[in-house]
């Protein structure tokens, strides 16, 4: 044996992934532009949005962004995976009252098959948004720690 632990495995539900992951850097961003009184530098963003440094430097290049000011810093997410993209993608769909299944899948990345199990088991063809947490605790993900 080598010493190291083999990487272990559970499943939860996308809703309580999400609310482990993304619920509290949402919450931190929504504080910080908030209470934002001078431009992030690069290392404040990327730690903010939980990616590496250069990947902030590469977004602000993609996105003709100098200064990480509230606008800087929201383009350079909105380019950005995790909740940018996440937000980037919910956008694109339109702030919607009642989502289809497509629609969910593309905002969360997730299989389309698999959310459309999760609409079926609920007894959904649309779901009202107001509906899409208990949807999100339809579907399984697995997650390695």
């Amino acid at each position: 044996m080598n010493g190291k632990l083999a990487p272990q495995m559970m499943r939860v539900s996308y809703y309580a992934f999400f609310r482990q992951i993304y619920a509290p850097r949402l919450m931190a961003i929504d504080v910080m532009l908030k209470t934002m009184e001078r431009p992030l530098t690069a290392s404040e963003a990327a730690e903010t949005l939980g990616m590496p440094e250069d990947e902030i430097y590469r977004l602000m290049e993609l996105s003709s962004v100098s200064l990480l000011d509230k606008n800087g810093f929201l383009a350079v997410m909105s380019l950005g995976g995790g909740v940018g993209g996440m937000l980037r993608r919910e956008l694109s769909r339109g702030m919607k009252q009642v989502y289809s299944p497509s629609d969910i899948a593309y905002i969360y990345g997730l299989h389309v098959k698999t959310v459309r199990a999760a609409f079926r088991r609920l007894g959904y063809k649309k779901m009202p948004a107001h509906l899409v947490p208990t949807l999100l605790n339809q579907i399984p993900v697995f997650i390695y720690f």
